[in-house]
């Protein structure tokens, strides 16, 4: 059975602290886990925000609508949105990893992003962005 998988970036006003990302993550887990949704959260130190949501097709549509709703960020910006015949990140309800800014100045997709606008016009580099997140997951995915 094909999923939906989504990739998004969105803006903070402001740097987001351990705590409240954490607060993210424990609800995105409860509600993943209930939804069969499967994913990566990536906070990046400039306020920006990159997921990956993958499973049902009505489920990623109930995400994305609370996603966008929620005032703690701004400017969701759609990357991918494809069908898939497999979820990538099947072992995590939701992945989290924090990263400087500067950390991933050389990873291709991500040279010189300072927020998501600058994402938005770099739609493109969807691809790229996606492939480090999947390096991410599969370089601390437990075996």
């Amino acid at each position: 059975m094909a999923i939906r998988q989504i990739l998004y970036a969105s803006q903070t006003d402001g740097p987001v602290s351990e705590r409240e990302c954490q607060d993210i993550l424990a609800t995105s887990r409860r509600n993943n886990e209930r939804d069969g949704i499967s994913g990566l959260l990536v906070y990046i130190s400039n306020g920006t925000f990159l997921q990956v949501l993958e499973g049902p097709g009505a489920a990623i549509e109930n995400a994305m609508s609370r996603i966008k709703d929620d005032a703690r960020h701004y400017d969701v910006a759609v990357l991918i949105d494809r069908q898939r015949p497999a979820p990538h990140f099947t072992d995590w309800s939701m992945g989290y990893k924090t990263f400087h800014a500067a950390q991933l100045a050389d990873f291709a997709g991500f040279k010189r992003i300072k927020n998501v606008n600058e994402l938005k016009d770099l739609l493109p580099a969807g691809d790229a962005i996606f492939s480090v997140m999947t390096s991410i997951y599969d370089a601390n995915r437990q075996y």
